[in-house]
């Protein structure tokens, strides 16, 4: 600096720029499903020179300052978080994200017949349809026959005792949620049967046909007609829903209808 004379003087300071401090976060998983969500935010902020300090600020009003924090939430929906870092000379910056928990998935129960009694019938199991699901079905002591990746299978259980079948369900959002039934398997035996009940035989009287209808306990089983000296004049098995049998070659009169293992127990049958 020069004065009007050309005296000259000086003088030098120093200044200091500090760092800006970056605010940065993480999330573990910024899209969760309802059951057992844990969101946790860790701060990764840099240049945060000296005695720095953090605050959490959520949008419910929380607030905390701990380097990772750990939050769960009771109702789906879309929140948001803000980070605000400063350092020890009162440098600051702040950022924000928002995270999402998703709605819950509900499966709910299976439905269907918990006391089955035939090793041969499938039974119907099912649970609640629902849009954009991949169901899975698993059985112990029991066999899927088909509905398998649908809310609708038919299972059989071909071992007496206890059984169970589980249903899982898999949102197209990753989110899933399942279900089990416990079953008491058992077999109804055929000597306990009575066959004018647990057989529909029709037309009968008939001309041509006879159609045996019979409970699922008897799939498989094989039928007899005989004449009224005793022999044996037709025979098969009886199919799951229902069994037709040719009488055309038979003389019109009357015969006796038998299932193998029921000797004691026929059913009349009158061929016109």
């Amino acid at each position: 600096m020069k004065n009007t004379a050309n005296c000259l003087d000086s003088i030098t300071k120093t200044v200091a720029v500090n760092p800006q401090p970056i605010a940065s976060f993480i999330i573990n998983k910024a899209t969760q499903c309802f059951y057992e969500n844990n969101f946790v935010f860790t701060d990764n902020s840099t240049n945060t020179t000296g005695s720095s300090t953090r605050l959490w600020r959520f949008d419910n009003n929380d607030t905390n300052s701990s380097v990772t924090v750990s939050k769960s939430y009771t109702i789906d929906g879309t929140y948001s978080v803000k980070l605000i870092v400063k350092s020890g000379i009162n440098c600051a910056d702040s950022t924000s994200k928002t995270f999402t928990l998703l709605p819950k998935l509900t499966i709910g129960n299976i439905l269907g017949n918990v006391n089955p009694t035939s090793r041969s019938t499938p039974y119907t199991y099912s649970v609640l349809s629902q849009p954009n699901i991949i169901y899975n079905w698993t059985t112990l002591n029991g066999t899927i026959q088909n509905g398998q990746g649908t809310n609708t299978v038919n299972v059989v259980w071909p071992t007496t005792g206890t059984g169970s079948l589980k249903a899982k369900i898999t949102h197209n959002n990753g989110c899933v949620d399942s279900t089990n039934l416990s079953l008491n398997i058992t077999s109804v035996g055929i000597n306990n049967l009575n066959l004018e009940n647990d057989l529909n035989v029709y037309p009968n009287p008939t001309k041509n046909n006879i159609t045996i209808t019979n409970k699922t306990n008897l799939v498989g089983k094989n039928y007899i007609i005989e004449n009224l000296v005793g022999q044996t004049v037709l025979s098969g098995k009886l199919n799951l829903d229902e069994t037709i049998v040719n009488l055309e070659t038979l003389q019109s009169g009357m015969y006796f209808l038998s299932i193998d293992g029921l000797n004691k127990q026929s059913i009349k049958v009158i061929k016109e």
